[in-house]
């Protein structure tokens, strides 16, 4: 399973790993959980999207930590702004592909300044990938993990978006010096995911089955929309493109799932 997920994500999302680099989760949510876990502490400072996922907000404000919410622009997480509120941050939350809930997409300035800060800062910073999958055309954005020089990333994923939800499934990708101490962490809390359902994810990941970010999801959305077109009233197109434009982000579609 861990080799499968290993080369689903390095072709899908460019992220660099090797398989024990792999740690299964039963979904984005359990994933940043187990991060917490590990890596905060009390009176430690974390620093977090504003606005973010709610759930994620709760999160992090059950903690015995500093919280410091950092705002988000067009062009994703605002680290100068970031910086300027919180110097030494221990954990760093941030969605780069598709900021939820506001939809923009981090610039590749704006990611290497991150990088640079948590290399800085020696700062771990959690990448909440949920649902890069999806979108009208074309290739996102690679992920942050894999342009990050300093092994400061932990790449998190989940199968709820591509497949669905009560699968159960996801992962976290995390940097080679943390992995016996997710690994001690994931058998402690509850052991492991469910063995069947993750054998059958395997075969479904090695027999090419699942669409990447290729192009797979993005050739069956078109299709998909070509055929209502088809069957359509006359003008229709015109008026969806119009509304959809009217309602998307820049990076197109998309609710957030942890």
């Amino acid at each position: 399973m861990r080799e499968a997920v290993a080369e689903y994500v390095g072709s899908a999302r460019g992220v660099l790993c090797s398989p024990e680099q792999v740690i299964v989760v039963a979904g984005i949510q359990h994933g940043l959980d187990l991060a917490i876990r590990v890596l905060v502490d009390a009176g430690d400072t974390v620093c977090l999207e504003d606005p973010c996922h709610p759930i994620v907000n709760a999160m992090f404000r059950a903690l015995p930590a500093n919280v410091v919410a950092a705002p988000v622009d067009e062009r994703g997480l605002d680290v100068a702004a970031a910086r300027r509120r919180c110097s030494r941050p221990r954990l760093i939350y941030v969605t780069p592909a598709h900021q939820f809930p506001l939809g923009s997409m981090m610039t590749m300035s704006r990611r290497l300044a991150l990088l640079a800060w948590a290399a800085d800062s020696g700062a771990w910073i959690f990448e909440d990938d949920y649902d890069s999958e999806y979108r009208y055309e074309g290739r996102p954005i690679p992920a942050l993990q894999g342009i990050d020089g300093s092994g400061s990333v932990i790449f998190s994923g989940s199968f709820s978006k591509v497949l669905l939800p009560t699968l159960r499934l996801g992962y976290l990708i995390v940097p080679p010096e943390l992995v016996d101490t997710f690994a001690a962490a994931r058998q402690m809390t509850d052991g492991h995911s469910s063995v069947l359902d993750q054998a059958v994810l395997c075969d479904f990941l090695t027999a090419a089955t699942l669409p990447d970010t290729s192009g797979g999801c993005a050739r069956s959305m078109q299709l998909a929309f070509m055929r209502c077109r088809a069957h359509s009233p006359a003008g229709w197109p015109a008026t969806w493109s119009s509304h959809r434009r009217s309602r998307e982000s820049p990076r197109s579609s998309g609710s957030s799932g942890l």
